[in-house]
């Protein structure tokens, strides 16, 4: 009879970013965060995240919060509408704003035909007024909770002209790869987003 390993934690390494004085990103704290479920409760390998403080200074904050630097919702905000729609999930790969999406996260807003959104020409669409984006948490420790919007600026995806009965709706292309690879808008000035590092467990 083998016996029953123990079950391992899962754990993420988290990088915290700054900008050097010569411009350059750099790296200014590492720690491996242990992602505990909530009291305890996990089903079928899912769990809410049991939130901590988490201290390598100069990161300082909660782990939901420092996650949620890199982990962020997707939105589009329609001209008129007093809400915001989300769309999805991503995360950060890089400090200067490159950002990773399903495909058809951001083609959303093209196949439910929001807004104003024209084809410009065969690789490009223009989404005129409608605001794409995402959401990023503030720290709750210094900055309350709340969370700052930073537009996407470009998206890309790989597509082709489709030649079966599953296109986008109402435009002539079908999804060749489920993956987008965008640009967020900075946070401010010489203030980096934070990426995600990898799974240590």
């Amino acid at each position: 009879m083998s016996e029953e390993k123990p079950k391992r934690t899962p754990a993420i390494l988290k990088t915290h970013f700054h900008k050097r004085g010569d411009g350059q990103w750099a790296i200014d704290a590492i720690k491996g965060i242990d992602l505990k479920p909530r009291d305890g409760r996990e089903e079928n390998g899912f769990f809410s995240i049991e939130d901590d403080l988490v201290v390598a200074q100069p990161l300082v904050g909660t782990i939901r919060s420092v996650l949620g630097q890199s982990i962020v919702p997707i939105v589009v905000q329609v001209p008129g509408e007093p809400v915001l729609r989300c769309l999805g999930t991503g995360f950060f790969i890089s400090c200067s704003g490159l950002f990773v999406t399903a495909a058809h996260v951001i083609t959303g807003p093209i196949e439910k035909q929001y807004g104003s959104v024209t084809e410009h020409d065969n690789r490009t669409w223009n989404f005129g007024s409608l605001a794409l984006g995402v959401m990023i948490p503030l720290n709750p420790l210094f900055q309350g909770s709340a969370y700052i919007f930073r537009d996407i600026e470009w998206a890309t995806f790989l597509g082709q002209r489709a030649e079966n009965p599953l296109p986008i709706r109402g435009v002539d292309l079908k999804l060749t790869s489920d993956t987008a690879v965008c640009k967020v808008s900075p946070i401010a000035e010489g203030v980096p987003h934070q990426p995600l590092a990898c799974n240590v467990a």
